[in-house]
């Protein structure tokens, strides 16, 4: 789905649009009621399946879930236990029930979460965000295929300034498919977005996702962890290690990378230049020794970063590569120094850190001081 980005330094260009027909602002998050439940009928998933009854009353019964990437509690439908899906990755938050309970074709159907901190690109005040100039492109809104802002309402969610909107979204087929959004201020620029799709033509089940997505957004809370003593995250299967602060979160990614991040708020920065990355390449793919690969033009070519600067350093008793280069990300006003450590990892294998902050700017040396920490704390354990 084009609504499914990572949130990436250069790469996501986004920002917001006209809204229509604005509704009388409800003081809070409106709860679902019983008059909401819709009545379904039975469908057919595809013409091999056998038909299927659809469920005709939302779930009641919850189950707790938290998740450290987007720092939020919900409770969730006890029938998505041990069915649903789940991406936490870069700033967002994804889950995917389980299409058969409602008779939707498969990773079709999701609520996302979507935390969004970029003076650059979003603005750097809620008004702003969530402003005529950006929301067109925050909502991938196509007007000459007919997208538009139905619907929009100011409202509190968390105890917090928020807005609704209810938009159309047209898919390559002319199928238009109605989802909900809601924004919610979390001060300086920062917001939440959270959206699910309500009504398409054909998914009658949808609308009851629709109404426990809708129970699930009203149940979300702040999950703050304050426990910062130091943890330990191992992979086992690559044969590293390393500590990390206990309240930030370190995890491994789809594309066999992984990422380690601070909680949100921690740092008088944008969110999302907190980041530290990890990634390994195996023997041979560069070169078969350290040394073949310490050469500026290999070195260009594993970090994809021009005019590096190269430091001779160690960690632990592997030998490392400190690699800087001052850059101007395109479409940013800032001027940034990108890092990356390489460590050697033996016949011409290695992992490589990386991480980026602004040239000249003070907000990030609490920032840097723990990455130096979590870096000199890695180890190879081996395979």
């Amino acid at each position: 789905m084009k609504r499914l980005i990572a949130i990436v330094l250069a790469l996501t260009l986004i920002g917001l649009a006209a809204c229509t027909n604005k509704t009388t602002p409800p003081d809070t998050l409106p709860s679902t009621s019983e008059s909401e439940i819709p009545s379904v009928v039975k469908t057919t998933t595809s013409p091999e399946s056998e038909e299927m009854t659809l469920p005709t009353m939302p779930a009641t019964e919850t189950f707790s879930f938290e998740s450290k990437e987007v720092r939020l509690k919900f409770e969730f439908p006890v029938s998505w236990k041990d069915k649903m899906e789940t991406v936490e990755d870069v700033n967002r938050f994804l889950i995917f029930p389980p299409s058969q309970d409602y008779g939707v074709p498969e990773k079709k159907v999701n609520l996302s979460v979507y935390y969004f901190d970029n003076p650059w690109l979003y603005g750097d005040s809620f008004e702003k965000t969530t402003s005529e100039e950006y929301l067109d492109k925050i909502l991938y809104l196509e007007k000459d295929k007919g997208e538009k802002i139905i619907e929009k309402s100011p409202l509190k969610m968390m105890g917090k300034d928020a807005l609704m909107f209810i938009y159309s979204d047209v898919d390559s087929e002319g199928k238009e498919t109605i989802y909900r959004s809601y924004f919610i201020d979390d001060e300086k620029g920062r917001c939440y977005k959270v959206s699910f799709p309500v009504e398409r033509e054909g998914w009658d089940g949808l609308k009851t996702f629709a109404v426990e997505a809708q129970r699930v957004v009203e149940s979300m809370n702040l999950f703050i962890l304050t426990d910062s003593k130091p943890a330990i995250f191992e992979d086992k299967d690559v044969g590293f290690a390393f500590e990390y602060p206990g309240n930030w979160h370190a995890y491994k990614r789809d594309d066999d990378s992984w990422r380690i991040t601070p909680p949100m708020r921690t740092y008088d920065f944008p969110y999302f230049m907190g980041g530290l990355s990890l990634s390994y390449t195996p023997p041979g793919q560069y070169g078969n020794s350290f040394e073949e690969i310490n050469w500026p033009p290999i070195l260009e070519a594993i970090t994809k970063l021009p005019d590096l600067q190269i430091e001779l350093s160690k960690i632990g008793n592997a030998q490392a590569l400190i690699l800087h280069t001052v850059q101007q990300a395109q479409g940013y006003s800032a001027t940034f120094v990108w890092t990356r450590i390489l460590i050697d990892a033996g016949e011409g294998g290695f992992y490589l850190f990386g991480y980026n902050t602004e040239k000249d700017n003070q907000a990030y040396e609490p920032f840097l001081a723990e990455v130096e920490k979590i870096v000199q704390s890695f180890r190879i354990t081996g395979h």
